[in-house]
């Protein structure tokens, strides 16, 4: 869709004083250097203005670090939203980590899609926080986002405070035995997580330890 396009369909959305689930996903395409941006702020925008918004899809849109931070400003403000898909993107550590921000800011985040991104070790480490101080987040996705043992690490700290948490994917990542290991005991103690997704991982020794966790469910 043109940025004429999405502008005016977001324009509609900024009315609307009833609608909770928006569809967005691969609706900005332009991967151009001078990038028109219209499109987007109008997103921003009825973001921002929508208070009914519950749920938004905005997987495929080539949101990089940039964009990522001046969303997360209408993120921080927006009083119903409690469910994103920002999968399919271009986010890096510093989108995480303005992202997290917003996040900790709302407090109202319940679900939460950022896989097939580049969040890397260091996105997941500020994430990590995040599940430590996210009072109702209760499924992330971090699929497909260079995570390795050392994120994983990060994760095992957090796994034991995060007590909302019920399922988290982590699959097509980079974590290894080595990194399994760290998330076995901690998801042991995690006591209301209920499924872990480690496929693709390179986590096969770890298969028995997890299979003696009674309360939570781990593909491997």
């Amino acid at each position: 869709m043109s940025s004429v396009g999405v502008k005016k369909l977001a324009d509609a959305v900024a009315k609307s004083k009833s609608l909770q689930t928006w569809g967005m996903s691969a609706m900005v395409t332009d991967q151009s250097p001078s990038r028109d941006m219209t499109g987007f702020l109008a997103i921003i925008d009825a973001i921002k203005k929508c208070k009914s918004l519950q749920r938004i899809d905005l997987s495929a849109n080539v949101i990089n670090d940039e964009a990522i931070g001046k969303l997360s400003g209408a993120i921080a403000v927006a009083s119903a939203l409690k469910i994103i898909n920002l999968s399919s993107n271009q986010i890096q550590a510093g989108g995480a980590a303005a992202l997290v921000l917003a996040l900790k800011a709302t407090a109202r985040i319940e679900v939460i899609d950022l896989g097939y991104n580049d969040l890397g070790d260091s996105g997941m480490k500020d994430l990590a926080d995040l599940l430590r101080n996210a009072p109702h987040l209760r499924e992330p996705s971090l699929a497909r986002n260079r995570i390795t043992a050392a994120g994983a690490g990060d994760l095992a700290e957090a796994l034991r405070h995060a007590k909302a948490l019920k399922s988290i994917d982590l699959c097509y990542n980079k974590i290894a035995d080595v990194g399994a290991r760290k998330l076995v005991p901690a998801v042991a103690e995690a006591t209301g997580l209920e499924y872990m997704n480690l496929k693709y991982n390179e986590t096969w020794h770890a298969n028995h330890d997890f299979r003696a966790i009674a309360h939570c469910k781990v593909d491997i």
